[in-house]
């Protein structure tokens, strides 16, 4: 009789676990008597968006064209500077349910910055013996023009384009990073 009891209990308890979600409040479902018209929408989620504006600390910041949230970021640490992916991550089992994602792409011990265009930059890593390390980072300018198959005008944009190296296990060796000009901003 015990072992029963102590069964439902638990499987009581199991259910109020699974039915928690990231809504705490409970929906109603409509009657007959109601017109389809009283119904509410779920309200959205709210969540903070990254100002695009940079701190004091923020060498590099390129804001991604299909995401208001994701972004690349070369920063100054207590230690160097680091470059990271950080983006907006859906985790259904915790109550949040949204989270900052932040993808460390390198760590550096030097950065320059281009004295004509602060979006320009090389960063990378000194070993102990003095010599440039596995890991580095830099940022270039590239000015491209498309000309139309038939007569018509040019077409001329900008990009920065961002390579992180980083052959240290566990990292992917290489990764390129393609933004309009005008969604990166340097310090």
């Amino acid at each position: 009789m015990k072992n029963s009891w102590r069964t439902s209990v638990v499987m009581a308890a199991a259910c109020a676990v699974v039915n928690l979600g990231c809504s705490s409040e409970t929906t109603q479902q409509p009657t007959e008597n109601l017109p389809p018209t009283s119904q509410r929408a779920p309200e959205p989620v709210a969540v903070a968006k990254k100002a695009a504006a940079l701190d004091s600390n923020t060498l590099l910041y390129c804001q991604q064209a299909q995401d208001e949230y994701a972004h690349f970021e070369l920063v100054k640490t207590s230690t160097g500077y680091e470059a990271a992916l950080v983006s907006l991550d859906y985790d259904p089992w915790d109550c949040r349910c949204e989270y900052e994602k932040r993808e460390v792409l390198g760590t550096y011990t030097s950065c320059r910055v281009s004295t004509t265009d602060s979006r320009i930059v090389t960063c990378y890593k000194l070993e102990s013996n003095g010599t440039i390390g596995k890991v580095a980072l830099w940022s270039t300018r590239i000015s491209n023009t498309q000309l139309p198959l038939t007569s018509g005008p040019e077409y001329t944009y900008q990009e920065l384009n961002v390579a992180a190296v980083n052959q240290n296990p566990g990292y992917t060796p290489r990764r390129d990073f393609k933004y309009d000009l005008a969604d990166c901003q340097g310090q």
